[in-house]
């Protein structure tokens, strides 16, 4: 007789860059038991034998097709009480058939004012010189999240959750219990607070990404959700594509906003 795998918990958040999803994921590492798996659709896309994306002249990695990514987040994990993913609907583009099945899913979202403003401040340091004039292409992301909740709802007839990230760092226990009692886990107060660290690699992330260190610089220093500033501020002095680009995306921000699980 065939012995079906013991069920538990799977949930997966879909981001874009820059909208704190990072501290989300430090948050739920504060739960015992659950497996954490951080961005393997993105190594995928960027470091997988199928990669769409070249931004780096490195050989691809093994075990990160898209079917391997699947099969990890879908195998038996024994030894936990709970699955976590998070990622972004960007690295997957169209190629929803490798979806994981038996995930609750939610989207991240944060204003684009706010996150590509903050990517930009990142890639203009001087350390991305490929990326210094332009953001590469399909990495601001709000419209491959849309049509993302777009095929969850209307084909496989899933309801995901939509959080905000600004609503988040206004009620950290309200908003992560309301997400737990959606994904299945249990919420603890440990998820509002958690050690600094020096280094990502602190992290046990299972694969090398793309300079982890420095996308990951203020929420490793960081010890728990913090209070965003109460405007977004004008964005009439960043470059001309950054403001195309907030424009582009707002408009996919505000379709998901108006779905948003509110505190």
């Amino acid at each position: 007789m065939d012995v079906k795998p013991r069920t538990i918990p799977r949930s997966i958040v879909w981001t874009c860059l820059r909208c704190r999803s990072t501290a989300f994921e430090r948050s739920i590492r504060g739960l015992t038991g659950v497996r954490v798996f951080h961005e393997h659709y993105l190594g995928a896309c960027y470091h997988g034998e199928e990669r769409l994306q070249f931004l780096e002249d490195i050989p691809p990695m093994p075990n990160l097709k898209y079917s391997d990514v699947k099969r990890t987040l879908e195998g038996e994990l024994a030894d936990y009480t709970g699955v976590f993913a998070k990622d972004f609907a960007f690295a997957l583009r169209d190629r929803y058939e490798y979806l994981p099945d038996g995930f609750h899913h939610a989207f991240l979202i944060r204003n684009p004012k706010d996150s590509l403003s903050s990517l930009y401040r990142l890639i203009s340091g001087g350390e991305f010189p490929r990326w210094a004039d332009v953001f590469p292409p399909g990495v601001v992301g709000f419209k491959e999240m849309w049509e993302l909740y777009e095929y969850l709802t209307k084909v496989t007839k899933i309801d995901p959750m939509v959080i905000d990230a600004d609503d988040i760092a206004n009620h950290p226990s309200s908003m992560m219990k309301k997400y737990c009692d959606s994904a299945g886990f249990t919420y603890t107060d440990d998820m509002l607070h958690w050690e600094s660290l020096s280094n990502y690699k602190s992290l046990n992330f299972d694969y090398e990404g793309l300079k982890w260190d420095i996308w990951y610089r203020k929420a490793l220093s960081s010890t728990g959700f913090t209070k965003p500033p109460g405007d977004s501020g004008d964005i009439q002095s960043l470059p001309d594509y950054v403001q195309v680009a907030i424009h582009d995306a707002m408009p996919y921000y505000e379709k998901l906003y108006k779905l948003r699980v509110q505190p």
